[in-house]
């Protein structure tokens, strides 16, 4: 029988415009991450095909009596650490990077219809009504799926766009760099993904800072933004650990951070409403973290998660993967 001992990881950011009906954002990533959660605690999955564990648990969504109305992006990350291998599944705009010797040797594709209209998965009311005309809703095959080989010393991140529409590339090696020719310790993860979001949130509410976000809305959308732009913001850091090395897991939260005062231009749809297009603006984000606490070799790893999330650490070990 071939055991692998595995870590896993994920975010699943909700759609804020669910509230202008009076939906919760928040509600519909929680109960996925708990689905996704209880598939892998049961089992039923592939470690090598991580939609296996999104896919049982959006089915599980479906299945409940009472509808949980909302709608999500999702990333998750196995990280099988016999052979140091990392698998995932993306769909929208979180994402994993990879970082080594200061550069980032691999990342996931982030994927969305349109300008800041990112892939996601919904669950419409049992009567849509005015919702329901034109919510996106893309299926788990729509994931992109990764494999990659890991290294003693490489820094998986996965975060949700929060991160990523407020700090560049390069100011997010700049942090991560901090953990470089150091063996980082769950103090030391800690402060490096606290640095990283709390650098974010600062951004986020700076007027005049050239963000990513502000790029690609004059590029791809012709839009004439400035500053960045205030969003939820998870991010969750592992490191690949040396043999002899105990797995450590900490997690810090902060209040999560409206988006309601995001600049948009008047020609172009409502980007807070899920009815029309552009539509779904990530809000609210929940957390998946399993990890097991044995190993040749180990994953440190530490987050920073917002107020509306739930998240969770338990040993496993799975069998026939």
């Amino acid at each position: 029988m071939n055991v692998s001992i595995l870590l896993l990881v994920g975010v699943a950011d909700g759609v804020g415009g669910w509230r202008d009906y009076g939906v919760d954002a928040s509600v519909f990533p929680r109960h996925l991450m708990k689905q996704c959660e209880r598939i892998v605690k049961e089992g039923r999955f592939q470690a090598q095909r991580p939609t296996s564990i999104l896919s049982g648990g959006y089915d599980a969504m479906h299945e409940l009596k009472q509808p949980i109305v909302g709608s999500s992006t999702v990333c998750i990350v196995v990280l099988e650490r016999l052979a140091n291998t990392l698998y995932s599944a993306n769909l929208g705009d979180s994402g994993c990077y990879v970082v080594r010797s200061g550069s980032i040797v691999h990342r996931t594709q982030m994927q969305q219809h349109f300008f800041n209209t990112p892939f996601q998965l919904a669950m419409l009311p049992p009567s849509p009504g005015e919702a329901g005309g034109d919510i996106l809703s893309d299926r788990v095959t729509d994931c992109s799926e990764d494999r990659f080989q890991l290294q003693v010393g490489d820094i998986v991140m996965v975060a949700t766009d929060g991160l990523f529409d407020n700090l560049a590339d390069s100011h997010i090696l700049k942090e991560l760099n901090y953990l470089s020719n150091k063996s980082p310790d769950e103090d030391l993860l800690r402060v490096t993904v606290e640095r990283l979001a709390t650098k974010a949130r600062q951004m986020s509410h700076d007027p005049n800072h050239p963000s990513p976000f502000s790029k690609l809305a004059r590029v791809e959308a012709g839009l004439s933004i400035t500053g960045g732009k205030p969003d939820d913001i998870t991010v969750l850091l592992s490191w690949v650990a040396p043999p002899g090395h105990n797995v450590c897991s900490v997690s810090s939260s902060k209040s999560s951070i409206s988006i309601a005062n995001t600049p948009r231009s008047s020609s172009q749809p409502n980007l807070d409403d899920p009815s029309t297009r552009p539509s779904s603006r990530p809000d609210q984000s929940s957390t998946l973290s399993l990890h097991s606490s044995t190993s040749s070799s180990s994953l440190s790893s530490s987050q920073q998660r917002t107020r509306n999330q739930s998240n969770f650490f338990n040993a496993m070990d799975f069998a026939n993967m």
